[in-house]
């Protein structure tokens, strides 16, 4: 959910397009830290940062959302570092679209389009298709395991 909208937990807002590119981003945050690889899952999600965004029910949604704020806001320190190393190759692309969703901070309302999204997933996907050409050389992976993972941003269109 957007960061702007968790901080007015209560209040009326209008739902954007921008509001459903960041669930986008979003998820493909979680998938880099929750997952160390195309089927297997960090062993420990409880002390992942990121993790902290789905919250005990009770805590509260402006809460999750100050919490959501701190870490977009810091996210070389907190997200980028526990990205699985599997997926350090999209960081560029995760800090690409983290300054073009807030570029006046992240709890500031924008006004991105899918245009720009699209681009820089257009290279995310680029990349991915370098990453798993050079896995593919691995006797041990699975291709078309590991071209999975690229098939959401080629479909999305």
């Amino acid at each position: 959910m957007a960061i702007e909208i968790m901080l007015k937990s209560g209040q009326s807002f209008y739902h954007n397009l921008h509001h459903d590119l960041k669930s986008v981003l979003y998820i493909i945050i979680w998938v880099c830290t929750h997952m160390t690889g195309v089927k297997t899952e960090h062993e420990d999600v409880d002390n992942l940062d990121v993790h902290q965004w789905c919250g005990d029910p009770s805590t509260g949604l402006r809460q999750l959302g100050l919490v959501k704020l701190s870490h977009v806001a810091t996210a070389k320190v907190t997200i980028l570092l526990q990205f699985a190393e599997y997926w350090d190759f999209m960081k560029p692309f995760i800090l690409a679209l983290l300054s073009l969703f807030f570029p006046h901070g992240p709890a500031e309302p924008n006004e991105i389009t899918f245009d720009q999204m699209h681009a820089i997933l257009q290279q995310a996907r680029e990349a991915i298709l370098v990453h798993d050409s050079v896995i593919e050389d691995d006797p041990i992976q699975d291709v078309e395991t590991l071209s999975s993972h690229y098939a959401m941003l080629e479909n999305g269109k």
